[in-house]
């Protein structure tokens, strides 16, 4: 498991990891992202969802009340969980 607070880079981190996680056995990931933190990066917070989807994740969110539950298309700010 990671948990990821790269305030706003986290397209980059984990373009720099591509070889641990594209495995099969890699790790689930739980991070928070938000347009304004990654606009000072110069990117979108869907672009992290790309990469990690060509890595082969599918990705969850909390809902209210704390369930794991299928993250919408279009929700890719906030608390995203990935997993293989």
């Amino acid at each position: 498991l990671m948990r990821v607070s790269a305030k706003g880079n986290e397209f980059r981190l984990f373009e720099n990891m591509k070889d641990t996680l594209s495995v099969p056995g890699a790790p689930v990931i739980v991070y928070k992202t938000s347009s304004a933190n990654t606009s000072k990066f110069g990117y979108h917070p869907v672009e992290v969802l790309w990469l990690l989807q060509d890595f082969g994740y599918t990705f969850f969110a909390p809902d209210a009340e704390g369930n794991i539950v299928g993250r919408l298309p279009r929700e890719y700010e906030g608390f995203i969980i990935a997993k293989k």
